[in-house]
């Protein structure tokens, strides 16, 4: 994404009582504008959070031989490289709209995080539609179950969800952690810009 599609992307939305307190103090209007208004109007519209309902759908605007258009983003990859995931296989056992992705995360103890990301189309798959297929899915060790608990440290899974699991047959908790936050923290991560 280059510099000129980024500002392509960027609504700024200002609230009525925002603005009529600009418009009371020029003073006031100055800072705001020169300090704050670029980050606090324009949330939201870099990375659309809300729009990870429908992960294959995500698009965002590009300027293509002069013309804007929406552009498809392909967020599985992108979260891939965020995470910094070794990807060991991508499966949706027979179901669509509904994607497994089990890798492995790079960390700095001798063991590798082992990881499995969800990613679902949450207007098909819900959360009480998607409970009784992970339940039967990742269950212990027993016939009829393909992916196990006991194989991951980390479950990441977009949309609004109550899964809560406890690590089979060790003391520690398996961590379930929404995708949306996970990519907004990574993306937007300055930690190592110098």
């Amino acid at each position: 994404e280059s510099y000129d599609d980024t500002l392509e992307n960027i609504a700024l939305t200002r609230t009525p009582d925002a603005q009529q307190l600009l418009d009371g103090d020029a003073a006031l209007r100055e800072q705001y504008t020169l300090r704050y208004m670029l980050d606090l109007e324009s949330r939201g519209s870099l990375l659309n959070l809300t729009k990870f309902d429908k992960p294959w759908s995500y698009t965002i605007k590009v300027r293509k031989d002069g013309v804007v258009q929406d552009s498809p983003v392909d967020l599985v990859e992108t979260f891939n490289y965020l995470l910094g995931l070794h990807v060991k296989r991508y499966d949706t056992f027979g179901h669509e709209h509904l994607l497994f992705v089990e890798g492995t995360v790079k960390t700095t103890t001798e063991r590798d995080e082992r990881v499995l990301v969800i990613w679902r189309d949450c207007t098909v798959w819900t959360h009480e539609a998607l409970e009784p297929v992970l339940a039967r899915m990742l269950g212990t060790r027993s016939p009829g179950t393909r992916i196990y608990l006991e194989d991951y440290d980390t479950i990441y899974i977009n949309g609004d969800h109550h899964i809560d699991v406890t690590k089979v047959g060790e003391d520690a908790r398996l961590k379930v952690l929404p995708i949306e936050e996970t990519f907004h923290a990574r993306m937007f991560d300055t930690s190592d810009v110098d």
